[in-house]
């Protein structure tokens, strides 16, 4: 037992720590060393010079001021940890950073051991601090250091660069240059220039402008000729706001009137259109403009769109930035994000949390190269997370996610979730080209979708015209999940509808609860797409579509069916249609499982169109099926017809045969093991989605 009094110390809900309040009124006391180890974590130790240059950015507790023992500071440097992403780099940082500041509980014997550890969960970090005396057992207290105000959609931390600063009231350089202003103003928070618009006629290229704490009603803020390479921040991450206070195009403006090799950038900000300007930040035309970054900015309220760029040079990057707000039908007329011209076109780890009420635009997230493309475009969309819900009809189509012409388009690492109650088309993850302005190479992998929708495609590849251009697909690595319905056919993945000059591929994705798991559906002249190594579970309509007069090869995929949901149409490896053409798909070494016959509908078909066959083949596929099956049962469809396995295998004989000149592919199990095969299927699915299959 440790004999030690001390002030008791108590945390609130806002997670500050502050002197405990017994219910006497008087200060409150606690036995052992529980204040000493919460000052020695949560207090700010003061950072040297070799981890942050500024002397104004250490930081640093006010009681070490008058510390007795040279030298010696009570408190840590977790709090350079504390607008870190979660990752292991940031768990392993603060591990050091807290047992260096315990150190003088071992340096004064005050314990015999004391160790920490930094536990990540999905929405917090923990410090887990565990010590021990002679003769006592070991005690742990726990300190949650960070935590997510709102699980998944909080806004992503901000980290400053260790630069001087600079203010809409004051501003700083790389270098001493008070003799241009011999007042001293500009240099600091507290002796800032009294006006913006001074701060912008005065901020030389390359500066940074800064904004201090608080509102700035603007009507455009910027403008040329602001812009020659000068960025602008929040001198605190988060605290200053440009608020909308009149009708205007845009609230942040970089114009038309300047071209510089100087890069620009716009962190830290709450940008609030009101619902009176069109655009929160828009990047005019600017052919010889060098690299353009938006960071950590919080959009209000754009009548049109977030972010609006008609730039056409350099690399354009929107990061860690945040889109929280309800929009109406009256105050979205455009897409939130939107472009055109010619560049480099990243999206990276934002955060877009929205509910649209009849929208009268037809993309939430786009970027399109334009008619006339001036010369390469890349397009990366990664590591988002966006939560959408649409009420009410739509356009007729709306797209989440529609990058359109590209020389390289990439979206990947997003996590999507939408629902909507409309009964128009919504497609999630869209890419398909247009004529003159096609996609080159296209790459959708690592996402996670869960689409609520009625008539929906998770993972769309093409259009449904031969007018579309996606030279070359790779759709690999991701999970979509979709949602019942009794009568309604959403579509999970769909590639091939459109004109191609290179191979597709899809592969090593999951599919789950949706009408059609994958389509591979083409026409026009392209090449050959290949479907494989995927799994589908418990999709109610085909899990496997070939519907088109291209050549498709589906190889090496599963098929897992429970008794959760009825297939109402298809068999789970189906051919059919396009138009009025006939197909050409092979279906090679698949493998099919139905927990139960009474709702697996048909193992596999083909449909005839206008009396004609379909031209597909199925080589080597298994079949698996309780025991309690019978080989007269109506397990396939052929031309529109329920017919047995005997018909079938005598149909597609290469199918049914088990390398030994038999008809082994319908294998009979006991329904345990059958049980067992689909729970593992299952099992997969919420491991690869992060959770439970949603209902």
């Amino acid at each position: 037992m440790i004999k030690f009094s001390d002030i008791k110390l108590a945390r609130d809900s806002n997670g500050s720590y502050d002197l405990a309040i017994a219910d006497d009124g008087d200060i409150a006391w606690v036995e052992g060393y529980e204040t000493a180890i919460q000052m020695s974590v949560l207090c700010e130790r003061r950072a040297s010079a070799d981890v942050v240059s500024l002397p104004s950015m250490r930081r640093g507790w006010l009681g070490n001021e008058d510390g007795e023992i040279a030298g010696f500071e009570i408190g840590s440097l977790i709090w350079l940890y504390y607008q870190q992403r979660l990752t292991s780099n940031t768990r392993n940082g603060i591990e050091v950073a807290a047992t260096d500041a315990l150190r003088w509980f071992l340096d004064e014997n005050l314990v015999e051991n004391i160790t920490t550890s930094a536990v990540i969960a999905k929405d917090s970090i923990t410090l887990d601090v565990s010590f021990s005396v002679t003769n006592a057992p070991v005690e742990t207290r726990n300190f949650v250091l960070w935590e997510r105000t709102r699980s998944g959609n909080d806004i992503p931390v901000y980290v400053p660069v260790v630069v001087i600063p600079d203010s809409t009231t004051f501003m700083g350089a790389p270098n001493d240059a008070n003799s241009l202003y011999p007042d001293g103003r500009g240099f600091s928070p507290e002796l800032p220039w009294s006006t913006s618009n001074y701060a912008f006629r005065n901020t030389p290229s390359g500066f940074t402008l800064g904004l201090n704490e608080g509102t700035f009603p603007v009507t455009t803020f910027f403008g040329a000729p602001f812009g020659f390479g000068r960025s602008i921040s929040s001198w605190q991450p988060r605290k200053a706001t440009i608020l909308q206070t009149a009708v205007s195009l845009q609230s942040l403006f970089f114009g038309t009137s300047y071209a510089t090799s100087e890069p620009i950038k716009a962190s830290g900000l709450i940008i609030d259109s009101a619902g009176l300007a069109d655009d929160c930040v828009r990047l005019a035309a600017a052919a010889n403009m060098s690299d353009f970054t938006l960071e950590n900015i919080e959009f209000k309220n754009p009548i049109d769109s977030a972010f609006q760029c008609d730039k056409q040079s350099g690399v354009i990057t929107v990061e860690s930035c945040r889109l929280d707000f309800d929009m109406e039908s009256s105050v979205l007329n455009g897409s939130f994000f939107a472009s055109s011209g010619d560049f480099y076109w990243n999206i990276l780890n934002n955060s877009f949390v929205s509910s649209i009420d009849a929208p009268a635009t037809d993309v939430y997230i786009g970027g399109a190269r334009g008619s006339s493309p001036l010369g390469v475009y890349e397009y990366r969309l990664k590591g988002n997370t966006i939560d959408l819900t649409i009420t009410a009809a739509t356009t007729g189509k709306f797209n989440v996610i529609e990058p359109l012409g590209a020389d390289y388009v990439e979206v990947s690492g997003n996590t999507v979730n939408v629902q909507s109650d409309s009964t128009d088309e919504l497609s999630v993850l869209g890419a398909w080209g247009e004529s003159g302005s096609k996609i080159t190479s296209l790459l959708i992998s690592d996402n996670k979708v869960y689409t609520a929708a009625a008539v929906s495609f998770g993972v769309s590849v093409g259009t449904s015209s031969a007018a579309g251009y996606v030279d070359s697909a790779t759709i690999e690595n991701n999970v979509a999940i979709g949602k019942y319905f009794a009568s309604a056919t959403p579509h999970n993945f769909k590639i091939g509808q459109s004109t191609a000059t290179e191979r597709w591929l899809m592969r090593n994705n999951i599919s789950a609860v949706s009408f059609i798991g994958y389509l591979i559906s083409e026409s026009g002249s392209a090449l050959s797409s290949i479907c494989e190594d995927n799994l589908s579970y418990d999709c109610y309509g085909a899990h496997y579509y070939a519907k088109g007069n291209q050549d498709a090869t589906i190889r090496n995929n599963r098929a897992v069916h429970s008794d959760k949901y009825q297939r109402r149409l298809y068999g789970m490896l189906h051919a059919t249609k396009q138009s009025v053409d006939s197909v050409d798909a092979h279906f090679t070494n698949n493998t099919v499982i139905i927990q139960s016959l009474a709702k697996s509908f048909a193992l596999a078909g083909t449909s005839s169109v206008g009396g004609v066959s379909q031209n597909a083949t199925f080589t080597g596929n298994k079949y698996y099926v309780p025991d309690t099956v019978n080989d007269t049962d109506n397990l396939f469809i052929i031309d529109n017809a329920f017919k047995d396995a005997t018909e079938w295998f005598a149909a597609h004989p290469l199918d049914g045969d088990d390398g030994e000149g038999g008809v082994g592919s319908l294998i009979k199990l006991p329904q345990a093991d059958i049980d067992a095969m689909v729970a593992a299927a299952k099992l997969e699915v919420e491991t690869a989605y992060g959770g439970s299959i949603p209902e």
